[in-house]
């Protein structure tokens, strides 16, 4: 009947497809695992480089202030 016409070939034969398939898949994965990992590390020297820059500017700030009060400047 039904299973007659199954032989161990077939079965055989649509186990060896669907290794490739998990292998390709495999592969495509851990390619997106190394994609993700350089991501995360220029958005890591994005944010770092964002905080050197809020620092700078924080700074800068302060001198200011301190320029703007040696020469007794103010808002009118």
């Amino acid at each position: 009947m039904a299973d007659e016409r199954i032989s161990n070939e077939l079965i055989y034969e649509v186990l060896k497809g669907i290794q490739a398939d998990l292998r390709s898949i495999r592969s495509d994965v851990d390619e997106m695992k190394t994609e993700m990992r350089i991501v995360r590390q220029h958005i890591a020297a994005l944010v770092q480089s964002d905080m050197q820059r809020g620092t700078q500017i924080a700074d800068l700030e302060q001198r200011l202030r301190r320029v703007e009060a040696r020469l007794e400047l103010r808002d009118a």
